[in-house]
């Protein structure tokens, strides 16, 4: 992680249990508290030029709703991490962006719940991130 909102618990979790299509069947789960808190991951551009990021997360009953940013640059629609039992929640185009120092930041901010949400409703998991050629 570069960075995060501070007091929140991040931690890779196991989710070969849960069931099947998370890369690695694992995830970077995020105890968010609140609208606002929010974690930042770099990625590492392997080459130079610009990638559409493609992000990969989950879906929970007691996840929250999240706006995504690529080095400072809102990317992508909203997003809502509900759902009645957990699952990946497909891909998430982030749009085409440009390395910065050979490397993408990515951050995760929640916005807020979906009425639906049990529980902490604040949560959210990031799988993977994947760098195509635009």
């Amino acid at each position: 992680l570069a960075d995060r909102t501070p007091g929140i618990a991040t931690e890779a979790q196991d989710l070969r249990s849960i069931g099947q299509g998370w890369s690695g069947s694992a995830q970077l789960f995020v105890r968010a508290q609140r609208a606002g808190d929010f974690v930042e991951v770099v990625i590492h551009a392997k080459e130079p030029g610009p990638r559409k990021v493609v992000l990969h997360a989950t879906r929970a009953s007691d996840y929250g709703t999240l706006r995504f940013a690529v080095n400072g640059k809102t990317a992508g629609a909203l997003f809502d991490g509900y759902a009645d039992k957990p699952a990946p929640a497909g891909p998430i185009d982030l749009g085409v962006h440009e390395p910065k120092d050979g490397k993408f930041i990515l951050r995760a901010e929640v916005t807020g719940t979906n009425p639906a949400s049990t529980g902490p409703k604040y949560y959210f998991g990031l799988d993977a991130v994947v760098l195509e050629k635009p």
